[in-house]
């Protein structure tokens, strides 16, 4: 079987979405299939090699096609250098396919299902306001694959028959956190981070897409935790170069001393791995709108299952579709006293921490990049 991912997507990137498709590429191919990435040639910071950037086994092919880039467009309006790109990327990509054969194009943008036949579609959120065109592309697809059951279910409400569609949320590389060696002492030591301290971990940005992901929040609830003892420390990992300093202004005027908070840029992906395996806790604080209480299936969310460290997030359905009670702390979401009491009963219990990070562990085992390449496989096999 061959299967043709084609992606209009800068690779590689730090964003999370770079990383989803070169291991779920790397787990097609586990599975037997023969895979090829389709990208634009597209000017890039980065100029590591993809799948040393990511790490991920040299099973597949990478080709990178023609397009008119953006940043050679700066002189146009911004949509109208965006829509000359994606229009020569698909004319480009259409032209390179005409005499291929493959058995599925695979591709997270719906305008592809236009251009090209067994299109399969993976789709992280549905338009604000679903258009007669969007209902027209849809009915073009072969088959759906919906990241949350929000997605999924937007998807049937529009006529979509739900065998021609299943869900599967994002997952995480086991094996990667396998072969991080060393505790908790001793990955701290490496890391330069304090071993007497109850680190409360995030690893991410600061916003996605201008979008607040509570982070703020989260440090606003430390700060009054802070405030009553001395044993804590927040970790901020990942942050991009012009947020630090944002974050470290606001932790300032919260009065936060210097030794309770670290702000780091971005970390290459086992380094952060290893920051995730060293903290006591691993926090997310995503506020209640719409893409992330239905639309979301975070990365950080499986690997911070992963890495064996207990869990505290706001509990929106989209979280709720994975984690619960009884395998993380769950807070109301935009509310300061509410992640403030689940810090606090954090710190307060350490043997349901415990016994909630062994449970997440276990849970996260069904949700592999393999397990999920597998499962897509059935699934648009029929």
């Amino acid at each position: 079987m061959k299967i043709i991912y084609l992606s209009n997507a800068r690779i590689p990137t730090e964003k999370a979405h770079g990383s989803q498709i070169m291991k779920m590429c790397e787990s097609f191919a586990r599975q037997g299939a023969e895979v090829e990435l389709i990208l634009p040639r597209r000017a890039n910071e980065i100029k590591e090699d993809p799948f040393d950037f990511y790490r991920v086994a040299r099973i597949f092919r990478i080709t990178y096609i023609f397009c008119l880039d953006q940043e050679s467009m700066k002189f146009l309006p911004e949509k109208l250098s965006f829509s000359l790109q994606k229009a020569t990327f698909y004319l480009s990509a259409r032209s390179y396919l005409l005499f291929k054969k493959y058995d599925y194009l695979y591709s997270r943008e719906q305008a592809a299902a236009l251009w090209f036949r067994k299109a399969v579609i993976e789709l992280h959120s549905l338009p604000a306001g679903i258009s007669q065109l969007d209902v027209f592309i849809w009915r073009r697809v072969f088959k759906f694959i919906a990241l949350t059951k929000f997605i999924g279910q937007g998807l049937v409400d529009h006529g979509i028959n739900e065998s021609d569609m299943m869900v599967a949320g994002d997952a995480a590389d086991l094996e990667a956190f396998a072969r991080i060696a060393g505790g908790k002492a001793e990955l701290r030591n490496e890391l330069n981070l304090p071993g007497g301290k109850k680190i409360i971990g995030y690893i991410g940005k600061y916003k996605t897409m201008g979008m607040d992901k509570g982070v703020g929040l989260l440090i606003k609830a430390f700060a009054r935790v802070s405030a009553a003892r001395d044993d804590c420390l927040l970790l901020l990992v990942g942050l991009n170069p012009e947020e630090i300093g944002e974050v470290d202004t606001l932790c300032r005027q919260l009065s936060i001393k210097p030794d309770r908070y670290r702000l780091l840029g971005h970390a290459p992906q086992t380094e952060a791995f290893k920051f995730m395996k060293a903290c006591d806790l691993l926090a997310m604080a995503y506020p209640n709108i719409t893409h992330y209480a239905y639309y979301m299936s975070p990365l950080k969310l499986f690997e911070y299952m992963a890495s064996g460290t207990p869990i505290m997030s706001t509990g929106l359905p989209s979280i709720r579709e994975i984690l619960n009670e009884n395998n993380s702390i769950l807070a109301a979401p935009d509310s300061e006293s509410e992640l403030v009491r689940g810090l606090e009963s954090a710190m307060a219990d350490p043997d349901k921490l415990s016994r909630l990070a062994i449970a997440a562990r276990a849970d996260v085992e069904r949700h592999t990049w393999l397990e999920r390449a597998k499962r897509i496989i059935n699934f648009i096999n029929g």
